[in-house]
């Protein structure tokens, strides 16, 4: 909400300026273009709905773990070693405020990296845990 505040704002003095500057013909290469001017607002516009976006991502302890699980992974995967996640996402599992949709979806990442490795049996076990989660 204050991002969109702020955006409002910036939208109103930066197209006022625009304007003013416009209106005075007499050095007109030394005004700022006013399409330019829109296209950053538009620019700084979308920057602050996608960080509006990500604050309401980490507010959200489901979504967190769900990040923190596909950042693990891709860290990993850029070290080479991609199933060398598997022992921080089993971790994360163990946490205490780790809730059944967290674990679900930290368990469907353990499964990937067993089914790409071709681990086959250690992926059903993920799934199969999935599924006796749902009787709960």
């Amino acid at each position: 909400m204050k991002g969109r505040i702020a955006v409002g704002l910036l939208c109103v003095v930066l197209i006022g300026v625009g304007v003013a500057a416009s209106a005075q013909p007499r050095h007109r290469e030394e005004a700022p273009d006013l399409e330019m001017m829109k296209g950053f607002i538009g620019f700084v516009k979308s920057y602050l709905e996608v960080s509006d976006r990500w604050m309401e991502i980490c507010a959200d302890r489901d979504s967190v773990v769900y990040m923190v699980s596909e950042r693990t992974t891709e860290l990993f995967e850029r070290r080479g070693d991609k199933a060398g996640a598997i022992p921080r996402l089993e971790a994360l599992l163990a946490k205490p405020g780790v809730g059944p949709v967290g674990k679900n979806a930290v368990r469907f990442k353990i499964a990937d990296i067993h089914k790409e490795a071709g681990n086959h049996d250690e992926a059903l076990k993920q799934l199969d845990a999935i599924i006796n989660s749902l009787g709960r």
